[in-house]
């Protein structure tokens, strides 16, 4: 329950809000309070009192904003967060079960649970399917108000939950050999990481690994260089997955990767420090692509992962891997060329991130004996 108290503007001796209570919700980008509680809109706030309260918080900078002015002490925030229906809430948690890092993430029967740094703060995430209704609810612990509005933009992103999936099935159906694996899973949802680097650090980790040996190294990593949660000390949630910075400076010998990936780890830790930007999204998915790859030792299918993942691209397709190959085989067990399955992917576009992981989910369920690369991160 986020609670909001009466304030006075100190030049002007009046009140800016009443006093109110209730559990937030997101509508169309804004957090808002939930509409049964009684609540008063406070007006637009100059920049001198929002400087002379620094617990105010400022929800939906990307339109009007509602003022909401919160007691400092107050650090956790639960939000409720409305998507498109339908959502595969139970495979997202088969998803993030199987590659959760010790330490760092952690579900627990239908809540996800993971630790987060924003803006040099750190906290504590976790995200549950709300029931009922259509609608994940997050909770964020140990941030400042000031930074729930852009944390709630960053789980929307995490969680897909902006994707029209009926818009988007509809447009993979019109390929004959798509449609039936829609039809069988229409829910399928592109999920990204909390943040780039981290996204970009387990993809390079996990080449040409297993999902269960790539989680091991990423272990070790954040054991070697990640930082302590400050109070975490009884729960299972103690570090922080490390910083670019802490990667560059730390000694990433004998943790069991070849040297060519550990150089190529240190290559893009560098990278993002020169440019903290580097995971936004380009004009288009080639630039993105053309982008990572200019970064030594990023091939092609990392650079497409990573542009799915971190960059949210919903064309990134990464031809290559095996378990799309796979997934792609015709009935007879034949599978395409990376060339001729990006041919085919051409009447998917601009969505063929999603229909990736229809291939994906194919091959799954095939229980394939040579693991893909898929989902290392």
């Amino acid at each position: 329950m986020l609670v909001a108290t009466s304030a006075i503007d100190p030049g002007r001796g009046r009140s800016l809000t009443h006093s109110w209570s209730g559990p937030l919700s997101c509508r169309s980008g804004r957090l808002e309070i939930d509409s049964h509680a009684e609540n008063t809109v406070c007006p637009r706030l100059s920049d001198r009192t929002v400087r002379n309260y620094p617990s105010i918080a400022i929800f939906g900078v990307k339109s009007a904003p509602m003022i909401v002015i919160v007691p400092v002490m107050i650090q956790t925030f639960p939000v409720r967060l409305p998507y498109r229906a339908p959502y595969d809430w139970p495979a997202t948690m088969v998803f993030l079960a199987r590659r959760a890092i010790d330490g760092v993430e952690q579900v627990e029967s239908d809540t996800y649970r993971r630790t987060i740094r924003f803006d040099g703060s750190t906290g504590i995430l976790e995200v549950a399917h709300g029931d009922p209704g259509a609608a994940l609810l997050a909770t964020v612990r140990g941030l400042p108000p000031a930074a729930i509005p852009a944390t709630v933009e960053r789980v929307r992103r995490m969680f897909d939950l902006d994707a029209d999936l009926r818009a988007i099935a509809a447009h993979l159906a019109r390929d004959p050999s798509m449609a039936p694996l829609v039809a069988a899973g229409p829910a399928r949802r592109v999920l990204r990481g909390w943040e780039g680097f981290e996204v970009a650090a387990r993809s390079i980790i996990g080449q040409q690994v297993t999902v269960a040996h790539a989680r091991r190294l990423n272990g070790i990593l954040v054991d070697r260089c990640g930082s302590e949660l400050p109070g975490g000390a009884d729960d299972p949630l103690r570090r922080v997955f490390p910083t670019a910075q802490r990667v560059l400076d730390a000694d990433l010998s004998a943790m069991g990767m070849p040297g060519a990936r550990v150089t190529t780890l240190k290559t893009i830790a560098s990278a993002v420090l020169a440019e903290p930007r580097l995971f936004d999204r380009a004009g288009s998915i080639d630039e993105t692509i053309a982008r990572l790859r200019a970064i030594r030792g990023i091939g092609d299918w990392t650079a497409h992962y990573i542009a799915m993942r971190a960059c949210g691209e919903p064309d990134a397709f990464p031809a290559s891997d095996v378990g799309l190959l796979r997934g792609a085989a015709d009935a007879t067990g034949c599978r395409p060329t990376p060339r001729q399955l990006l041919a085919r992917a051409e009447a998917w576009r601009p969505w063929r991130a999603y229909a990736a992981h229809q291939l994906w989910a194919r091959d799954a369920s095939s229980k394939p004996s040579v693991p893909s690369r898929e989902g290392l991160a």
